[in-house]
């Protein structure tokens, strides 16, 4: 008598428990074990880990390709060694199989590619059937000025942006350069404040342009409504006399949502290396403040280099008015922050 053949399966749900602990390639590499186990996996890939890619540029020179590393996360250019480039090719669908259900660490494209990469993005997402996953969005913070955006740009640049987020991406921070500072006075930058992401603007130097307190003012004002946090680098702006402007106007931005802050960098403040003199100044206005609350510490920034700040913090109302001052042999120079005084107040409570 032939013995009694039984096919015996682990369960889906304790499989899935066990691939959790695997890196995305090895997960994949499972898919070839048998149908069954491929099955699973293909079934499982909302809950198993993504592969991690660190960054992913979309170029067109010399032709569409996109820029892909599997190592750790760096801020340094992805031009460098250790990086591999892989042609796109859409037709072929290299491109939607190194980009499915995949993470990047950073995802470049510059404005002047835009148009020619969005509908190539587009086709991308309705392959995979879902968006791009991204932990950073850059478009040209670093760029040429002559790269960026100008005034009359922003309508389309809003529009493209608009679009990218409507569905084709989903990130957590969002870096753009902008030509010039006057783009502040642009309307069309309301639209793309109101995207729920963590931003970063890098507004260029151009010496024939300078835009006023009360233009800075406004724009924060605006900006408040939607309860995203903003960082402003500010190059065509020389703020002698910001601290004084924005304690006078601070009652203007009562009814903060909690969400909400915008931090604020000029152009003399940028490198870390300014006159004494100016922040001796600054120092001592907000120690004039009443109840004025100072913070000095410093921390280790990596093995080499240490972190040392001053913030100055004064609460009026609902809103914390931050003047920051941090040192190391990077420069980290003065920062105006704005934010709902519950944060100081939670800060206190994690301590």
């Amino acid at each position: 008598m032939q013995p009694e053949y039984r096919e015996t399966r682990t369960s889906p749900e304790i499989l899935c428990d066990v691939l959790k602990f695997l890196s995305k390639d090895h997960a994949n590499q499972c898919q070839r074990v048998c149908w069954w186990w491929n099955e699973v996996i293909k079934d499982a890939e909302e809950i198993l880990p993504r592969k991690y890619i660190c960054y992913l540029v979309l170029e067109r020179y010399p032709r569409w390709h996109a820029l892909h590393y599997d190592g750790k996360y760096s801020y340094s250019s992805p031009w460098c060694t250790g990086y591999t480039a892989f042609d796109c090719s859409w037709c072929e669908g290299i491109g939607f199989f190194m980009m499915a259900k995949a993470h990047f660490g950073q995802f470049t494209l510059e404005f002047s590619d835009f148009f020619e990469a969005i509908p190539k993005l587009h086709g991308i997402v309705k392959e995979n059937q879902q968006p791009v996953s991204v932990s950073r969005f850059v478009s040209n913070p670093w760029a040429e000025p002559e790269k960026l955006p100008t005034l009359k740009d922003l309508p389309t640049f809003a529009s493209f942006l608009e679009f990218l987020f409507e569905g084709l991406i989903i990130a957590d921070n969002m870096e753009l350069g902008f030509r010039t500072a006057a783009c502040i006075r642009s309307e069309d930058l309301m639209r793309i404040a109101k995207i729920p992401v963590k931003m970063k603007w890098e507004f260029k130097k151009d010496p024939e342009e300078n835009i006023s307190d009360e233009e800075i003012l406004k724009l924060i004002k605006e900006m408040k409504r939607f309860g995203n946090k903003y960082t402003l680098h500010i190059r065509s702006q020389n703020p002698e006399k910001f601290h004084h402007f924005l304690y006078e106007n601070l009652g203007s931005l009562n009814g903060l949502d909690k969400k909400f802050s915008a931090k604020i960098y000029f152009k003399d403040y940028l490198s870390g290396i300014m006159d004494d003199d100016k922040w001796h100044e600054i120092a001592k206005f907000m120690k004039s403040l009443p109840k004025v609350q100072i913070e000095e510490y410093e921390k280790p920034f990596d093995r080499k280099h240490t972190i040392r700040r001053t913030h100055y913090n004064f609460i009026q109302d609902d809103v914390l008015f931050q003047v920051r001052k941090g040192e190391h042999s990077f420069g980290f120079g003065i920062c105006y922050t704005i934010k709902h005084a519950e944060y100081l107040k939670s800060k206190k409570k994690n301590v």
